[in-house]
């Protein structure tokens, strides 16, 4: 039987007297739903001079417990205590939920500072923690570098509470979970300086992530795989400088842990002097004791650092950043300040230019000189100063700006590769709700625009001269920040064409939009063709009368601005011919690719083409919202194209004219075999259909009498979206392919093939090659380097020309009855009197020699100072992910791997190992390269795309090793 905890124990019982009915009630105890937590700080250190955490406003703590006589006890998470009193002081009172107690029994109950809502236990691996620094996440001290409380979920407290009754309240007396350390800090040179940061490195982890367990007589951590690091930062800002023979405290994190006593223990500190150069000074101690070596949880442990020697250090130049190890701390000075925008800046030097992100506000301004110190990552495929410290050196610099004239071919150059560059573009601007993009004419990229404010740049809708700075790409979108915006004259038309039936129908309009509302109609009309014009709306209403001839008519309405006659939009009108009688085999009874309608699917429409100029209607049948037109073009045709939305989603064509023809075929454009074809009463749609190249046809037999039928494609899958365009409904010869039956081919072979010159070839003469089994046509033999092997087309017979690498195909030829077919095998020709070496490296290999981070994007890196790996890919190419070591490639971002020998080095074979998903798979020019296949290659550089080996277009071929054999 269990009770609630109230806040001062059980409550008494109220005993009422009903004397007119001569009976006694008990009522239930009133038992509030809250209880209250005394939480002491007076063990913590967070102040220079004593133990002295002060509880702040808005502090939270979490609350676990567990009955201590269940051998194996689960632990409750009694949720979040929030403080209510205590602010300021050491002691607090938290508020939380009641708890849900027994009691015959006793409890231990746990607290762990800051509140965090995934800390689902007190143990295991969700109760991981950051402690110290991970990477780039050092810890920062400005003006209150003593207050470690502000350290945050880096420097956790807890406290645990055993052996409490059912009818106790616990409290707790806080302790660190991390070691903290006192870095105290004596200047004993003879000049003052600044303490910039504090370093401490070892051969174990000493920071990042950690599995924290703290139900035992201490805390036990374990090391979240890959989100740990052996160096813990302390970050100095705002602090005093420190006068010759003064001194500090400096306070920093670190994950508990033993010290190795045969390596030295080393504090580095980083200081700027009084001159301006950068100088560090190495804290060395071979002679710790055992107990001096071990840094237990919540030990706050000083070490008293007197600098005496200063060792001077060069600054970075910023192309040194640009090059180094993303992660890695960097110190560059004098740089001249850009750019400022409301989360950073950019600084130049001679060397390049560098993105200084800050999550707030700078304090300088362009022309300024500054100093910026701290750590990199990688964002948008370009590599940044992550939230460094930064200072201002000097004002008043004039600021260089040379934009570059960008046309669509730049900015889609720019979408594909990582790219910083002073730019001047013509661009049509749309602002949202919360941001500004642009689109250039010509250009699948998106530019994603931040406006200046200093000055101001106001940006509205319509067309620009943007200048400013490009950096960066994340898809199909480039960022911009704009310096700059001079408003262009603009006249846009939408829809920019319009079809009519050959009856008379419902007028048109389009919408003319300008930044001047004075636009005239500038081109002669002809007599079908009615116009109105409304300047206000800014619309026209464009009116055809009835066609009566067999002939379609077409004409241009032409807009021109009203200030600059050389800027113009253009309606093009189609208005098809009347029917003249029985439709002939191949004439298109209707046609849509939905071009012209936006995103906005048309409830009636005449579609591309409908035969003898009738009207259609469109309908979603189901899928109410989720089934409508999307700017993509994943169906294989152009945008936009309807999305059919899974669980039966379906879309409609009513009133297709029959043309009077008793047979049809039905074909489309789809990303996947999903959609069923349904028809109207008097249309049977045949059993047989075929799906190949992203193309689904039916076949449809049309009953006598029947004048117009009836569409419904329908989703039937229950987890996947389909989309679809390019429809097209064309009359007769509707008789189905015939299915061409499937061949394999073989060479006999157990692998690579390698001949050495003089041993088993010689060059120029002629040798019997292989053959293939199972061919049920011709079949034909080519080499993929004539000038390296010739092969002989009929027999496979094989003549050396040169050392080097190629492979042999031979292709089965297609038929009436049979498929084509393809088997192919590599060969090596060897020069014994030539060198060659082979490199081999996994991606975990790299990951560990090269520092790499998980989920961060690595572009290009070296095998062996020879060998150079890249990608050009879009964003997610490139990126190193921990989980499986691989290094990942997109299908849908133009993935692509590209191997590349140093001058004076060949290439001679390449291979590369890979997981594959979606159905991914490498490429050398259109041939599949299955993981662990033998490239051959010449010369110095050979690239391999991403393909699929099905029907989905987001494959991933992500290699985890590579194998190179060049001269």
């Amino acid at each position: 039987m269990k009770r609630i905890l109230a806040l001062s124990g059980l409550m008494t019982a109220a005993v009422i007297s009903l004397t007119n009915c001569k009976q006694q009630v008990v009522s239930e105890p009133v038992v509030p739903a809250t209880v209250r937590i005394t939480v002491s700080s007076e063990g913590t250190k967070t102040s220079a001079w004593g133990y002295s955490t002060l509880w702040s406003e808005g502090d939270a703590i979490n609350i676990y417990h567990t009955e201590e006589h269940i051998p194996a006890p689960s632990y409750m998470n009694d949720g979040m205590y929030t403080l209510v009193e205590g602010a300021g002081t050491k002691v607090g009172v938290f508020e939380g939920p009641a708890f849900d107690l027994d009691p015959t029994s006793t409890y231990t109950f746990y607290a762990v500072y800051p509140y965090r809502e995934y800390v689902l236990s007190p143990t295991g691996e969700s109760s991981y923690r950051y402690v110290g620094n991970r990477n780039s996440m050092t810890q920062d001290c400005s003006t209150n570098n003593v207050w470690a409380h502000l350290c945050g979920s880096e420097c956790p407290l807890y406290g645990v509470a055993k052996g409490v009754g059912s009818d106790e309240l616990p409290s707790f007396e806080m302790t660190h979970l991390s070691t903290l350390l006192d870095i105290w800090v004596r200047n004993s040179t003879e000049q003052k300086f600044l303490v910039k940061s504090a370093t401490l490195e070892e051969t174990q982890p000493v920071a990042g992530q950690f599995n924290i367990d703290i139900t035992g007589a201490e805390p036990v951590y374990t090391p979240v795989e890959n989100q740990t690091v052996n160096k813990a930062v302390l970050n100095v800002s705002g602090n005093d400088w420190l006068e010759a023979g003064t001194g500090d405290h400096y306070y920093l994190p670190v994950v508990p842990f033993v010290h190795n006593l045969s390596e030295t223990f080393r504090i580095d500190i980083l200081v700027e002097q009084e001159n301006g150069t950068m100088g560090v000074f190495e804290y060395l101690n071979n002679e710790l004791t055992e107990a001096q070596a071990t840094f237990r949880p919540g030990l706050v442990k000083t070490v008293q650092i007197v600098v005496d020697a200063i060792r001077t250090v060069s600054y970075d130049k910023i192309s040194h950043v640009l090059e180094g190890i993303v992660g890695n701390q960097f110190v560059v000075n004098n740089a001249l300040v850009t750019y400022v925008y409301d989360k950073g800046f950019f600084i130049k030097d001679n060397t390049g230019t560098i993105l200084v992100y800050l999550g707030e506000a700078p304090t300088v301004a362009p022309g300024d000189l500054v100093l910026v110190s701290g750590t990199t990552s990688s964002y948008s495929n370009m590599v940044q100063f992550n939230k460094p410290t930064y200072e201002l050196k000097a004002s008043g610099y004039q600021v260089p700006f040379e934009p570059a004239a960008w046309t669509a071919t730049e900015l889609d150059a720019a979408g594909s590769s990582p790219t910083f560059a002073e730019v001047s573009i013509d661009a049509t601007v749309k602002v949202g709700s919360s941001s500004a993009t642009a689109t250039v004419e010509g250009s699948t990229a998106t530019l994603s625009l931040t406006a200046s404010t200093n000055p101001s740049v106001t940006l509205a809708a319509g067309k620009y001269n943007l200048q400013g700075y490009v950096w960066g790409f994340y898809g199909s979108k480039v960022y911009m920040y704009v310096k700059s915006a001079t408003a262009l004259p603009w006249l846009d038309v939408n829809p920019s064409s319009v079809v009519f039936g050959a009856k008379p129908s419902a007028s048109q309009t389009v919408t003319v939009a300008s930044n001047n509302s004075s636009w005239t109609v500038s081109s002669e009309l002809p007599e079908w063709l009615d116009l109105s014009e409304d300047h206000e709306a800014g619309t026209i209403t464009l009116t055809a009368s009835e066609n009566t001839s067999s002939d379609s008519r077409n004409t241009t309405v032409v807009l021109t601005h009203a200030t600059d006659q050389s800027v113009s939009a253009r309606v093009t009108v189609t208005q098809n011919g009347a029917s003249s009688g029985t439709a002939r085999d191949g004439d298109i009874l209707w046609q849509e690719d939905f071009t012209g309608y936006g995103t906005t699917l048309p409830a009636t429409a005449t579609g591309e083409h409908v035969y003898g100029g009738d009207v259609v209607n469109y309908s979603v049948v189901s899928g109410g919202s989720t089934t409508k037109l999307y700017n993509d073009n994943l169906a294989g045709g152009t945008a936009p194209e309807i999305l059919i939305s899974k669980g039966n989603g379906s879309f409609k064509v009513s009133g297709i004219p029959s043309g009077n023809v008793t047979s049809m075929t039905v074909s489309l454009a789809l990303n996947n075999n999903l959609l069923t074809l349904t028809a109207s009463e008097g249309v049977t749609v045949r059993d047989e259909s075929t799906f190949e190249s992203k193309v689904k046809t039916w076949y449809l037999d049309v009953a006598s009498g029947v004048s117009s039928l009836d569409l419904t494609f329908t989703n039937t899958s229950s987890g996947t979206n389909c989309r679809a365009d390019n429809f097209m409904l064309v009359a007769g010869a509707a008789d189905a392919p015939v299915q061409k039956e499937d061949q394999t081919i073989t060479f006999e072979l157990s692998g690579p093939v390698e001949w050495v010159i003089g041993t088993d070839c010689t060059l120029g003469v002629e040798k019997a090659g292989y053959t293939v089994s199972g061919a049920q046509t011709t079949v034909t033999y080519t080499s993929s380097d004539p000038a390296t092997v010739a092969v002989n087309a009929t027999s496979g017979a094989l003549t050396p020309l040169k050392a080097g690498a190629v492979t042999i195909t031979a292709t089965a030829a297609e038929d009436d009855t049979y498929k084509s077919a393809k088997a192919t095998y590599s060969l090596t020709i060897t020069d014994p009197t030539v060198e060659t070496t082979t490199v081999s490296k996994t991606i975990a290999d790299l990951a560990e020699a090269n520092g790499w981070v998980n989920a961060t994007g690595y572009t290009s890196f070296s095998l062996d100072g020879v060998i150079t790996v890249s990608t050009s890919g879009n964003p997610n190419c490139g990126w190193y992910y921990a989980n499986n070591s691989t290094w990942r490639l997109y299908q849908n971002q133009s993935g692509n791997v590209t191997i590349t020998a140093a001058s004076g080095h060949e290439l001679v074979s390449v291979k590369i190992t890979y997981l594959t998903s979606n159905g991914g798979t490498l490429l050398n020019g259109t041939s599949e390269v299955k993981s662990g296949d033998v490239v051959p290659a010449s010369g110095s550089s050979i690239t391999l795309t991403v393909g699929n080996t099905g029907t989905k277009t987001n494959g991933q071929a992500n290699p985890t090793a590579f194998e190179v054999v060049y001269k």
